[in-house]
């Protein structure tokens, strides 16, 4: 029962951090591995403003939010300018690998590889042979009900569907009258504020260190592959009929 627990609180994680990944991926084209060192930063800014005396709660809203910041930032300095570039897929890989490399080298000098606790949260509670802690039923809870949030959003929402357009096509949205520049930017954005939860409550259940942020950015991404292969369409896609003129 305990090792089920653990699965499936890992799998709430894993599944958060791959749906921010998954969206910014779509929208950039790009695989954004300069989020596994930004999911760090999140991590460490929430933590150093809970050991301030801020509270939980408001510490990772301030921090998340933070990371989607941070995270279009990035996007609007070193990426979107890649854009027309003949060879911007090699360029943007080889950007966002460098960027993760100068942010992951500063977080280990600036903070070291000492782990770090969040003391809150880990009171326990029997759940048949198992135990859970309070920390691990907030990591459950608001994990289903984000990723359900955000498929809804995708579904109905009207920013929702002028992401999945522009993730399917760009150019046509453009000709729409659709702000694809302030869409990529609130797809970004939001992917970044997810994986940045994703790290906060990982570090929060496990502990923090520097490579925290690339540890679950590469279960992540074996989970997003994973998903990408059993529904290439997403949860609604439908494959389209092949017509003939």
């Amino acid at each position: 029962m305990q090792l089920a627990i653990n699965i499936g609180i890992s799998a709430c994680l894993f599944a958060l951090a791959a749906a921010g990944i998954g969206l910014t991926q779509a929208t950039i084209r790009q695989i954004p591995f300069m989020f596994a060192a930004t999911m760090s930063v999140v991590a460490y800014v929430c933590h150093g403003l809970y050991g301030f005396g801020c509270p939980f709660p408001l510490a990772i809203l301030l921090s998340v939010s933070f990371g989607g910041l941070v995270a279009c930032t990035l996007d609007f300095s070193l990426l979107r300018p890649l854009d027309k570039s003949v060879q911007s897929a090699w360029k943007a890989i080889a950007i966002s690998l460098g960027a993760y490399v100068v942010i992951q080298a500063a977080l280990a000098v600036i903070f070291g590889e000492a782990g770090r606790t969040f003391s809150i949260g880990h009171e326990s509670h029997a759940i048949g042979n198992g135990w859970v802690t309070q920390l691990q039923l907030v990591i459950a809870g608001t994990s289903i009900g984000i990723i359900g949030a955000l498929l809804v959003f995708l579904r109905f929402g009207r920013f929702g569907r002028a992401i999945r357009g522009l993730a399917s096509n760009p150019d046509l949205c453009a000709l729409f009258g659709i702000r694809t520049s302030l869409v990529r930017a609130v797809a970004v954005g939001v992917g970044g504020g997810l994986t940045g939860l994703a790290a906060v409550f990982t570090s929060g259940d496990s502990g923090l260190i520097s490579s925290t942020g690339f540890s679950l950015f590469a279960a992540a991404f074996i989970v997003l592959v994973g998903f990408l292969i059993w529904k290439p369409l997403g949860f609604s896609g439908r494959r389209l009929r092949k017509v003939e003129v």
